[in-house]
């Protein structure tokens, strides 16, 4: 059986991955809205930038998902059916403890609790992937 930290990374990566791919067109969407408003040229650097920019978020997520999951879960709820735990862009909260399947809060923790943790994870986890991406994709304006 694997162990906790294992278990957190493995399901970060597939669950996680899988619902950060299914996220990912929408923000392809609002690169069309882009488009509309300052034209298809504009909106497909944007989109250039985006991309890039959400698999280092994803990638920075990891350790905060597992540390997430190490220190929250079974302190201050409990999930029968975990998958994945905290994600950068969703804040955690009733979705995560699954009470269809008997998950519940322990101890008078609540929503807000799950979704302050996700805060204290998430600001530092979007500003190392702006840093990184700032560093790897440094913005060149283009010669007028």
């Amino acid at each position: 059986m694997l162990d906790r930290a294992t278990e957190a990374a493995l399901g970060y990566i597939l669950f996680g991955g899988a619902a950060s791919l299914v996220v990912l067109p929408l923000a392809l969407v609002a690169c069309w809205f882009v488009g509309l408003r300052h034209g298809l040229r504009h909106a497909l650097k944007v989109a250039k930038r985006a991309l890039p920019f959400a698999g280092i978020l994803f990638v920075s997520g990891l350790p905060a998902n597992v540390l997430f999951t190490l220190v929250m879960r079974e302190r201050f709820y409990t999930d029968n059916d975990p998958l994945v735990d905290w994600l950068p862009w969703a804040p955690s909260g009733d979705w995560i403890v699954d009470v269809s399947c008997q998950g519940h809060y322990l101890g008078g923790a609540s929503a807000w609790t799950l979704r302050l943790a996700w805060l204290v994870l998430a600001v530092p986890v979007w500003a190392l992937a702006i840093a990184v991406f700032r560093r790897a994709f440094p913005h060149r304006p283009e010669a007028a």
